[in-house]
Formats: structure tokens, sequence, C-alpha cells
């Protein structure tokens, strides 16, 4: 079931250990930024799992009360323990929570520059992966302290008890974990049972929607790779999840999180252990999802179409891996959530997404696997009547009673809908090139047509004579043509 990658309870299983090792673990993101910028440390790449248990115990690591209040923070969406001044009544003044703009877990995603570490000289880690991490942890100390500033004065939050967060309290909170593969589980030699665990739990961590997914797209200057960091797909980040939690940690560069609210101080100006929370909240820019700062221009907000698990196969034959047998891994991962996640799904929406001809044809074979889909909306497509006919040639959906074209300005004409015969709604609105409508006489189970804005339509569908038991009304205007059947 799709619960499984959308419940905190299926991460709790994985990330505590029990009786025993945990199958994953999160790698705390303030031991990174204070670990790797300590003198003498300049050089060290980032060890395995079992290398850095060894060395430094769970000190790397999420555990005990973070980890518990990471879950806690992802159930909810604010941040555990503190609450920021809210309205007064005459009687008391009733604070309100802090409401997480910067998940409080992420999972990197890249590519292994090398068969024997994937990061082997570090780089990844020094110069793409830590920099975004400081800012990244310097806009949820920015949310503690309330945007940094007020009217000149800051506005740190309270706790539970309506005191002010202390400078310790706040670093503590704003601490996040990140999953790094190869820091994260553990390797086959070192124990295959537990590696098989943690891979067949990669599912919920890359596609819960409640953890951020950080796309590394590009590679270090000048780093020798077979493939582009760019050519990825990213497909189990981008299933589930609202396009805010998705940032493209490739894109993200120094220059650009300077260029924020006045006062804003430099990354990299002194060691981020050097810095005070209010330096630290200097660093970031966020202030409301209006006035996102850098997290508006790192989010992706366009994706490709859900594949079907047949075509991720086909996607995974042109694709190179370190290790081999991790092939079939990622094809049983994949198969489990796109199945779960489609074979679930009620509705659908496609917003403003520049696809190619051969996306509208992946959508086509992924929405066979919809059999409980009941709303399918497509908004703002720059499809035209061939891509439209591909998605939805030789496709039954039998639960669907909703399906939406709005704003596909460059659509002439609908395509084939007589196999959806289930069909109560067909909204066609603001379709400004549309001319002419599919033959919807199939259509029995049909009760409205709505055309609104299609000002170009030359005729409208009488269903009348086919339905003679519903009476059918016409109306057009300026705007364009409504039916209601």
């Amino acid at each position: 079931m799709v619960e499984k990658f959308a419940e905190v309870a299926s991460l709790r299983e994985l990330l505590y250990t029990g009786s025993g090792d945990a199958p994953l673990r999160l790698v705390r993101a303030r031991w990174l930024l204070e670990h790797f910028q300590a003198a003498g440390n300049e050089k060290e790449r980032l060890g395995s799992r079992r290398e850095l248990e060894k060395a430094y115990g769970d000190a790397p690591y999420a555990c005990g009360a973070m980890l518990d209040r990471i879950l806690a923070e992802l159930a909810s969406s604010q941040y555990a323990g503190a609450r920021r001044e809210g309205w007064a009544t005459a009687q008391k003044r009733k604070p309100l929570p802090v409401p997480i703009a910067f998940p409080s877990a992420a999972a990197i995603s890249y590519m292994h520059l090398d068969a024997s570490h994937p990061d082997p000289n570090g780089r990844c880690l020094r110069e793409l992966w830590l920099p975004f991490v400081e800012w990244y942890y310097s806009e949820r100390v920015r949310q503690l302290l309330h945007c940094a500033e007020i009217e000149g004065r800051e506005a740190r939050v309270e706790d539970e008890a309506g005191e002010l967060l202390s400078d310790d309290a706040v670093r503590s909170s704003a601490d996040f974990g990140i999953f790094i593969d190869h820091a994260s589980v553990v390797g086959a030699a070192d124990d295959a049972a537990l590696r098989k665990q943690g891979l067949d739990g990669l599912g919920v961590i890359f596609s819960h929607p409640a953890i951020a997914s950080l796309l590394s797209t590009r590679a270090p200057a000048g780093a020798a790779v077979d493939g582009g960091f760019e050519d990825r797909g990213w497909l189990l980040a981008t299933l589930m999840k609202r396009p805010e939690v998705i940032l493209d940690l490739g894109r993200f560069t120094i220059d650009m999180a300077c260029i924020g609210p006045p006062r804003a101080l430099r990354i990299g100006g002194k060691p981020f252990a050097d810095r005070s929370v209010s330096e630290l909240a200097k660093q970031g820019s966020y202030i409301d999802p209006q006035e996102a700062g850098v997290r508006g221009t790192l989010s992706v907000t366009g994706r490709c179409a859900p594949l079907s698990p047949e075509s991720f196969d086909a996607l995974l034959e042109s694709k190179r891996f370190s290790i081999s047998a991790d092939v079939a891994t990622v094809a049983q991962l994949y198969r489990e959530v796109v199945i779960a996640y489609l074979g679930s799904a009620k509705k659908l929406a496609f917003e403003q997404l520049e696809w190619s001809s051969e996306d509208y044809s992946d959508l086509g074979k992924a929405l066979r696997h919809c059999g409980a889909l009941e709303t399918l909306i497509l908004d703002c497509m720059g499809m035209q009547e061939a891509d439209m006919a591909a998605a939805f040639k030789g496709l039954s959906l039998p639960t669907l009673t909703t399906l939406e074209v709005k704003v596909c300005t460059s659509l002439l004409s609908l395509a084939d809908l007589s196999a959806f015969t289930t069909l109560r709604t067909l909204y066609v609105g603001r379709c400004t090139s549309l001319i002419a409508l599919s033959n919807l006489s199939a259509l029995t189970a049909l009760q409205m047509i709505d055309l609104s804005g299609c000002s170009q339509l030359k005729s409208l569908p009488s269903l009348k004579a086919q339905c003679p038991a519903r009476k059918a009304t016409h109306s057009r205007a300026d705007t364009g043509c409504s039916v209601c059947v």
C-alpha cells in the first residue's frame, strides 16, 4: 500500500536500532559542517558507515532525542517544542506553532564518481554539498529567529514554557538529518543481511513526501564521469512530493545565497562553528512561501511523466551502475513504489509542464496502472492532438469520473474518449485553439460538460438524442461555450 511510503511509522522502523543495527542512519548536518571544516580535516573524505561508526561512534548520526525530534517534525511539519508570539486575548496570549519550510530530514541523490568510492577525493562533499548544507541549516536557524529581524529587533521563538530559545537550543533545533547512501547504509561486505534491509527501505527514504530530496545534478568542475549528472530522471524523488521539498542542489552557489535581504552574510566568510546564531540567520533568505528566497530558485517545478515499471526497466538498460547487482534492486524498488502509488491514486494532476511527445506516451503507459483513478487533470500543458492521442490510445480507466483539460492553448481537438465510459464530468476550459470535440456518444454516464473559454469551438455536442432521458441546454457567450446535460 502507498501508506508505507508516506507514514512516519515506516521511517521509524528503518531508523531505530531496536535490538541491533538500524537498517538506515541519517548523518547530522551540524556534524558534517563542524567536522569537515575543522583544522586537520581539510582533505578527509566522507567514509563509509562502518568507518564512521568505528572512528566516531554515534557522533555523526541522528539518534536518541534528535531522532525523536526529527520524526515528530516530519509528522507535524512544525518545529518541536518551539512557539512564536501569537494573537492576544483579554485573558492570555495564544502562542502559535512554527511551521517548517525546510524539512528536518533530507536525502541526497547523486552519481558516484568512482566504483571504489562514490566521492574518492571528497570533492562533491566540499565543493557542492557542504556550502548547500550550511545554507539549508542557516535557513532553519532563520525560521527559529522568526525571519531573523522584525523592525530591527530579533524575534526569537519560545519553548513550550514561554522562555526564549537559547543559542544552544536554536543550534540543536536547527540541526537536521541527511541520508547519504554510503554513509547511511552498510556495505555488503560488512553485513549483507543488514544492507539488504537498508536497500529495501530506500523507497521510503526517497519517496516519503515529508523528506526533502536534494538532487546533486552536477559534478565538481573537471571531474571525469561517464555520462552527465543532469541525465538522472529523479523518478522516486518527484513522484509523491511537493515541488518546494525537491531542491536542485547542483544549481546552488554561494554567490546565489548572498543575493538576499539586506545585511546578508556570505557563507564561508568564517567557519560554521564560529558563526553566532544571528549570523547564521543572515546567511538565509526565506520569509514565507511567497517570498521563498533561494528556496524558490532551487525548487524543482518541472518533472517528467511518471514511468511505468516496464518503461523504467528499459531506461535502466541505458544506465551505468558502479555495482552491477544494484540494477535489479533499483528496478524492484521502483516497481514497488510506483505500483503502490499509481494503483491507489484517486487523483492525478499535471500542471505547467513542458513535455515531449515521448512524455505523453509514457504517461499513457503509466495510467494503465491507475486502477483507482477518479480524477485526471491536465492544466496549462503544451500538448497537441497527437500528444493527447498518444496518452489516451488504448487506455481504459474503469473508475474515472472527472477529466479536466485546462488552458491547453495548442490543442485543436480532443482525443478519442469513448473508452472512458464511467466519465461523469468533462471540463475543457480556456483551450482557446480548440475547434472540435471528439464523438462523445459512448459516454453514457456523462452528467456535465463545461467548455468555458473555448472561443474557437465551431459546434457543440448534442447529447439529447443519444440520452433522451436527460435534458441538454447549450449557451454561448463571447468567452466561449458551455454545455450542461
